[in-house]
């Protein structure tokens, strides 16, 4: 009788956390931001029916991201007056630890909520707060265009003596864009519970419950 010849198989290669942010920024990212705003039914829902065992490590990858960019764009919002007084660590620290904190607060509520179909773990709810923090990063530029592009000095006049015609009418597209984003965010946390069972009519009233509660418990507590 001969001998069999044992194959030996190559072992899974495993990426370092550097490829795994390189494959994120360059594959990963823009097809989740297409889909988010793309197909916001079919292409959110997608996002967590085809979940692998990579969506933990890129949920993180994404909330670290979603931290240090909403920071730098507070900062540039910020007027240099205001930052003659505040110290820009302090700013920094503010903006990161809001953008963190809710982005938590919204994978708490949605492990909450599944919980009540019972199909809920935490280390996936992760995902869909990362998630959210696509529209709440695209919120805060909209704010920095339009605080660059359309506040001036009268503007700025009428807010310091208490009026806000001003500021009403020329931000009623930026607050209608930050509706919008708003809306996202419940669709996002919505498909979130529809992928896992939950039934839809819980979801449907839910899930915008638990987005506007994680930015009033975040505002009380950093604020």
């Amino acid at each position: 009788m001969e001998n069999e010849e044992k194959i030996t198989l190559p072992a899974p290669k495993t990426l370092t956390l550097g490829d795994e942010v390189k494959a994120f920024y360059s594959r990963d990212l823009v097809a989740v931001i297409l889909k988010i705003f793309g197909s916001p039914t079919r292409g959110t829902r997608s996002l967590f029916t085809e979940q692998s065992e990579k969506s933990f490590i890129r949920s993180l990858i994404l909330v670290a991201s979603v931290a240090v960019v909403s920071a730098i764009f507070v900062l540039l919002i910020i007027p240099s007056e205001i930052r003659e007084y505040v110290s820009w660590i302090k700013i920094a620290g503010k903006a990161v630890s809001f953008a963190v904190l809710y982005l938590l607060l919204v994978s708490g509520f949605s492990f909450g909520m599944k919980m009540l179909s019972g199909k809920a773990e935490f280390r996936s709810e992760l995902f869909t707060g990362a998630l959210c923090g696509i529209p709440f990063v695209a919120s805060v530029l909209l704010i920095f265009l339009f605080s660059k592009l359309m506040m001036d000095n009268q503007v700025l006049s009428d807010i310091m003596m208490g009026g806000y015609g001003s500021l009403i009418s020329k931000g009623g597209i930026l607050l209608l864009l930050l509706l919008y984003m708003l809306l996202l965010s419940f669709n996002i946390l919505f498909q979130s519970q529809r992928a896992s069972g939950t039934k839809d009519v819980v979801a449907w009233y839910l899930s915008p419950l638990g987005i506007l509660l994680a930015f009033y418990i975040t505002f009380k507590i950093i604020f």
